[in-house]
């Protein structure tokens, strides 16, 4: 059994000779032809990287994975430990906006109101002012969440005041 096959150069006039060869290829081998393109969608994805935004530390990174969100595993396993402690204290965590900051500045999860999984990356030295009275403490919080990120924490939550 004999293949079809052609030799082709890449001149121009050969172009359309190739482009008639290819149609009907495709028409007498459709399986193949089905085949071949979840072949090159698959390798197609594995050579053309994504940069990505990691949602911890801000590090811009390549990746060949839509749904990954890390950087690295020690970025991966501190938001871990940093929602497993929150479920410990029964706080909750939802990350409402990811972390801005540069990694050689000391982050913190603020969460905006005591009750509530809400929480967003405050810097920690702003972030422990006020740290023995709570109602001081969320009030300069929320202050410097509304500086940063141009969220009126009060509108969000729908209150008056903090912990009024």
């Amino acid at each position: 059994m004999t293949q079809n096959t052609m030799t082709f150069n890449n001149k121009k006039d050969d172009r359309e000779e190739y482009r008639k060869y290819i149609k009907e290829w495709i028409k007498n081998n459709p399986e193949k032809q089905k085949q071949y393109y979840r072949i090159y969608k698959y390798y197609s994805n594995l050579t053309n990287p994504i940069i990505k935004e990691c949602i911890v530390c801000g590090k811009k990174f390549e990746t060949r994975q839509y749904h990954k969100k890390y950087c690295s595993i020690g970025c991966k396993k501190k938001m871990h430990n940093l929602k497993k402690d929150y479920k410990r204290r029964k706080k909750g965590f939802y990350l409402m906006i990811p972390n801005v900051f540069p990694s050689n500045i000391a982050v913190d999860m603020h969460h905006i109101h005591p009750n509530l999984p809400f929480v967003v990356p405050l810097p920690r030295k702003l972030h422990q002012e006020n740290n023995g009275n709570l109602i001081e403490h969320l009030n300069t919080a929320n202050e410097w969440v509304e500086f940063y990120y141009n969220i009126d924490v009060n509108k969000f939550l729908n209150l008056g005041g903090a912990n009024k």
